[in-house]
């Protein structure tokens, strides 16, 4: 027997009786994915039987074997499957074939209209997984660019506070050649290395006056003394300049 496929399974069970009884609604559930979806012709013993649409041959121990339950339990189960007019069983001195009733109306083909309509609400599933993962696209590069950002600012700030005065050498720390380079090129009336020794030597003599941001700073100091005619018509930075 082929398991592929499926089955119609409709909201009213929760109204059965039987529902609020567990071993006997999953001998149902058995049941039902047993049954043929249609006539089907098997071998039993060696000798061929055709099973029709909604049947299928039971039998006690297997089903116990496939579901757990207890054999005698599944006896009396499949009595009360019997009596409730779910299913009928015809029982012969070799095999029991047991008939799940009105199998026709419950699982009856699609209708086009079902068809139509579980089209629909495919195309509306499928419209909405679509606009979903737009949303999350958009969420994900909305996040990156934050994210870059982010990345940018951490960056720049880093380099803000990448300059500091060491209070117990009194000299600046952090300083890179790059730095030199873009002072000595921004402020070109002024001797670099010169202003950064009266700069330390100030901080010195005025310890409660320290900084957060020593590269603001410093370009305000030397921005200053440029104002003020600057200190040579050209230089270049020492070796003072070279170990900073």
């Amino acid at each position: 027997m082929s398991y592929d496929g499926w089955i119609k399974w409709h909201r009213k069970s929760l109204d059965n009786p039987l529902f609020r009884d567990p071993a006997g609604w999953h001998l149902w559930e058995y049941c039902c994915l047993k049954a043929n979806h249609e006539p089907h012709k098997v071998l039993f013993k060696g000798e061929p039987m055709v099973v029709n649409r909604g049947q299928f041959l039971f039998g006690r121990h297997q089903a116990a074997a496939d579901i757990g339950i207890p054999a005698g339990s599944i006896h009396r189960k499949m009595k009360l499957l019997e009596n409730l007019e779910m299913l009928s069983i015809q029982t012969s001195n070799k095999f029991s074939i047991v008939t799940i009733r009105n199998y026709d109306k419950y699982q009856a083909e699609i209708s086009e209209g079902e068809q139509q309509s579980e089209q629909q609400m495919s195309n509306k599933r499928a419209s909405s997984e679509h606009q979903v993962s737009t949303n999350k696209n958009d969420k994900n590069e909305k996040k990156r660019n934050t994210d870059a950002r982010s990345k940018k600012t951490r960056s720049k700030q880093e380099d803000i506070y990448r300059i500091s005065y060491d209070l117990e050498t009194y000299r600046f720390k952090g300083i890179t050649k790059e730095d030199i380079q873009r002072w000595v090129d921004t402020y070109p009336a002024v001797n670099i290395e010169f202003q950064l020794k009266k700069a330390e030597e100030w901080l010195r003599a005025n310890p409660k006056k320290r900084k957060q941001n020593y590269l603001s700073f410093l370009n305000n100091w030397f921005s200053k003394a440029q104002q003020w005619g600057g200190d040579i018509p050209s230089n270049q930075p020492g070796e003072h300049l070279k170990e900073l």
